[in-house]
């Protein structure tokens, strides 16, 4: 196909058995493939003016703007997808993606790479959920950040099998001021890693390998390491 285009259209995937439900609002999409081919890659361009993205009824996305270039390599014989170059932009967040998704007979295998490198910190922030900011439209943020996220294992339900999770955040010469504040934020560094295995909360591992910053004349230094839930 010499050109795969579709105009202002409303999308909404909602799968019951894993609690996924994505809306794509004002989605553009231009792209094309050697579709005769069982092996082949298409190369897409698509923007959506407003993303949603819940699972199990909670909003992890709502309303974002993306911007996607992407290089996909689609085998129809064993339903297989390699995202090979992917830049993003959600909200004001640059974003590279990479992974395979492959459709197993009771599930599905995930590998996913979520990366941003030197990032602003404000720019972070607009990604998040809404509930999670509300305070952001009142608050001046500084600073750079490098986010890696990854995605990896089996979802299989009948099996109780589910991928694991992992977060590592690191935040550089931070400088947060909320509502004008006489004494602000500043100096923040952080080191953080968040391992999820198999999405179970009871195992999930914060290691916070070190936190300092500045208020007025006061410091703080610190190490925090978290095991589960409890």
């Amino acid at each position: 196909l010499e050109n795969i285009q579709i105009n202002n259209s409303h999308l909404v995937y909602n799968d019951k058995s894993t609690k996924i439900l994505i809306e794509a609002k004002g989605f553009n999409y231009k792209g094309k493939g050697d579709l005769l081919e069982s092996n082949f890659n298409l190369k897409t361009s698509a923007r959506i003016d407003g993303l949603s993205f819940a699972y199990d009824q909670k909003e992890y996305l709502k309303n974002k703007k993306v911007k996607a270039d992407l290089i996909t390599k689609i085998n129809t014989n064993s339903l297989s997808f390699v995202f090979e170059q992917n830049d993003l932009m959600i909200n004001q967040l640059p974003v590279d993606f990479k992974g395979k998704f492959d459709f197993l007979k009771d599930g599905y295998k995930i590998d996913f790479i979520v990366k941003s490198t030197n990032a602003n910190l404000h720019d972070l922030f607009t990604a998040f959920p809404p509930k999670y900011i509300t305070w952001l439209g009142k608050t001046e943020l500084k600073g750079k950040t490098d986010l890696l996220l990854t995605l990896k294992g089996k979802y299989i339900e009948s099996q109780k099998l589910a991928p694991d999770l992992n977060l590592d955040l690191k935040l550089r010469e931070g400088f947060v001021n909320y509502n004008q504040s006489a004494f602000p934020v500043s100096n923040l560094n952080l080191d953080l890693t968040t391992n999820l295995p198999s999405l179970n909360p009871e195992l999930l591992i914060v290691d916070t390998k070190s936190i300092s910053l500045n208020i007025n004349q006061d410091y703080l230094k610190a190490k925090i390491f978290v095991k589960g839930m409890n």
